[in-house]
């Protein structure tokens, strides 16, 4: 090649650079930025409003330090919320009746997909008043990744799936849903869709978590407890698979119409420990509950023991 072509070369080359944007793709937000237009790193955006106006589906919104949004966070887009680093703590103020509202339409957006991460939403005004109605609502979503959240103090549900349509995923993991007025985790998307806790505690609420028919949702390494209702509640047509978890100190541990299964859990201090029909491998543990309430079904031909006492 001759060296005016290598020139050639090199200067499309650094044109190309030079008019490409840096970070593309990354939107930043700090508690001392400006709602810029482009949320850089060096001139960062004060509100993730801001920032999730900017980005394109898909993009990645990422929490320089810790940020206060006093406003509801509306979700129509793929998008990755990465507040790891620092912590977005929304307060006071909600959109179509949620703190965090999702709703990502069909057309237009390949992926469909929502990852929240290091998020705090808190439902409560002038002490120990709730206000806002739903922590976080899924109305339409392919799949979501809520890892690190923490959902405080809702009028009614704590993390809400009223999904349509069948074949959505949600999964959560290492949050902790507390002290809501209804269910910590309500589960009451149209089936199949695919749930799994990891690491979450749902504690303090009406119901822990409560499935609808058709969701398959498994439990693992989770804390339930303290819920004034029931820990774990699943409806006709729901399958929930409970493993190596704490169901304690409830009014009603498992309320189950077969399915709910259980596998080395420790089921204590509730008032009643198990009520309708729930199966067990066999090595679960139920110790200083007021009541034990329905005898568990023993899963498979090799189960001996149906539950420790």
């Amino acid at each position: 090649m001759s060296l005016r072509y290598v020139s050639l070369a090199i200067l499309l080359s650094l044109a190309v650079c030079v008019n490409a944007p840096a970070h593309a793709g990354y939107h930043y937000l700090a508690s001392n930025g400006t709602d810029s237009i482009n949320c850089s790193r060096t001139t960062p955006c004060a509100a993730v409003d801001q920032a999730l106006a900017n980005a394109v589906p898909n993009d990645t919104i990422v929490c320089l330090d810790a940020i206060v949004n006093l406003a509801g966070l509306t979700i129509t887009k793929s998008i990755d919320i990465d507040c790891s680093g620092g912590r977005l703590v929304l307060r006071d103020g909600y959109n179509n009746n949620a703190a965090i509202y999702i709703n990502i339409p069909g057309a237009g957006d390949t992926f469909r997909t929502v990852r929240l991460r290091g998020i705090s939403a808190n439902g409560s005004y002038g002490g120990n008043t709730k206000f806002i109605p739903i922590g976080v609502r899924i109305a339409s979503a392919a799949a979501v990744y809520i890892e690190n959240v923490v959902v405080s103090d809702m009028v009614q549900q704590g993390i809400f799936d009223e999904r349509t349509g069948g074949q959505t995923k949600l999964f959560i993991k290492d949050s902790i849903i507390r002290s809501n007025g209804g269910t910590g985790i309500a589960i009451g998307s149209q089936g199949p869709s695919t749930i799994v806790l990891d690491n979450v505690s749902s504690e303090n609420n009406a119901y822990g978590i409560g499935v609808a028919s058709g969701n398959n949702v498994a439990i693992n390494r989770s804390v339930i407890s303290g819920n004034s209702s029931v820990g774990v509640e699943g409806d006709p047509g729901a399958q929930i698979m409970v493993n190596s978890s704490f169901i304690t100190h409830n009014n009603l541990g498992v309320q189950s119409s077969s399915s709910v299964r259980l596998s080395n859990n420790d089921i204590a201090f509730n008032n009643t420990a198990i009520s309708g029909g729930t199966g067990s491998f066999g090595n679960n543990r139920l110790s200083g509950n007021l009541s034990t309430g329905t005898n568990l079904i023993p899963l498979g031909g090799a189960s001996s023991d149906v539950a420790q006492q």
